[in-house]
């Protein structure tokens, strides 16, 4: 079973002048993409000129997972391919999140809930068009890349344990793919942030998780709580 987790960046936002609103993938050019393979364990990177390479690895993939990759990264993708991929299986974290709840969520409100850390580290502040205008090609990698990181974590949480926290601590049951979570058991393990997330806002942690992490000193709680507190 092999996963990739993919997030694309563009040159300019859906508002910027000569730009035709967020389904204008062509003028949103494409200035950087990331990718982690599980086949590999790494991730790698993909500059406008390597779109075909990105494409070939999305095709080999059994499922392909992302945050908001049907309405964007897969269309904007295409676009700049010149054709459709054929994909075997998508799993959009954006789409399960907003089918369970009704709302639009961030990615760093579901991270920080989650996982006890978000998009960029305090005292950061940088923009995809700044690190491009910049020519700050390593850090725009780095900003992408851990946003693919985020999305990955995230997702192998779902298959794990069957839910996320959204702010300020609400429990959402979600799904994977059959057959796909029990291979995601040992791929990610539970990270410390995960733990201190869930302390943090009261809630009892699994005991899958509490076994891995050497953070605690206390026993876990039976149960779980979907109310939020």
């Amino acid at each position: 079973m092999r996963i990739v987790v993919f997030d694309n960046e563009t040159e300019r936002y859906a508002t910027d002048e000569g730009v035709q609103g967020w389904t204008d993938y062509k003028g949103m050019g494409f200035s950087w993409a990331e990718a982690w393979d599980s086949q590999t364990g790494e991730f790698s990177s993909y500059a406008k000129a390597d779109i075909p390479a990105l494409a070939a690895l999305l095709e080999s993939a059994d499922l392909v997972v992302g945050k908001n990759i049907l309405d964007f990264d897969l269309p904007h993708t295409e676009a700049h391919l010149g054709r459709r991929l054929r994909l075997k299986q998508t799993w959009d974290l954006q789409e399960e999140v907003e089918r369970a709840t009704g709302a639009r969520v961030k990615l760093e409100e579901m991270a920080r809930a989650t996982l006890g850390e978000g998009k960029i580290g305090e005292g950061e502040s940088a923009t995809v068009k700044s690190l491009l205008a910049d020519k700050a090609f390593a850090r725009l990698a780095t900003y992408c890349r851990r946003d693919v990181r985020l999305t990955r974590d995230l997702a192998f949480f779902v298959a794990k344990y069957g839910y996320l926290l959204l702010p300020p601590c609400e429990r959402i049951p979600l799904s994977f793919p059959r057959g796909v979570a029990p291979f995601t058991q040992d791929l990610i393990p539970p990270s410390r942030g995960q733990v201190r997330a869930l302390r943090s806002a009261q809630m009892p942690v699994p005991e899958a998780m509490w076994k891995a992490s050497s953070l605690l000193s206390r026993p876990p709680s039976s149960s779980f709580s979907s109310a939020r507190r």
